[in-house]
């Protein structure tokens, strides 16, 4: 076998990846008390339990795998959430957490084919 037509065939492809994702915006809720009265019961400001609403800061492992089998079929394998990072909400500030949402890694595996004709 040649080998360009080796590589063609058997060289596998990974990505692998980390994703950070900052506390971000999620909801503007935050009214102030001198525009509605009673608004902001704790007194604390837009920090405070009657503040936005932000997604909590969290990083996320994935990867993924595809192996070229020949004759158009390939393998491959993904995996998600690897590091089982907890996602949720949080208003005003971190110390008021509204909801944790907790995941399981996933997995995939799957036989792909391709109509094409190889060269």
């Amino acid at each position: 076998m040649e080998p360009e037509s080796y590589l063609r065939y058997a060289a596998p492809f990974r990505t692998n990846g980390v994703t950070y994702n900052g506390p971000s915006i999620y909801q503007y809720v935050w009214i102030a008390p001198t525009l509605v009265t009673g608004a902001d019961p704790s007194n604390l400001g837009p920090t405070g339990p009657s503040g936005d609403v932000y997604t909590l800061a969290h990083v996320q492992v994935d990867a993924q795998a595809t192996y070229r089998i020949g004759h158009g079929f390939s393998a491959m394998a993904s995996g998600l959430n690897l590091n089982n990072e907890i996602f949720g909400y949080y208003t005003g500030g971190t110390q008021f957490v509204n909801q944790r949402e907790y995941y399981k890694p996933t997995f995939t595996f799957g036989l792909r084919y391709t109509y094409t004709r190889e060269r």
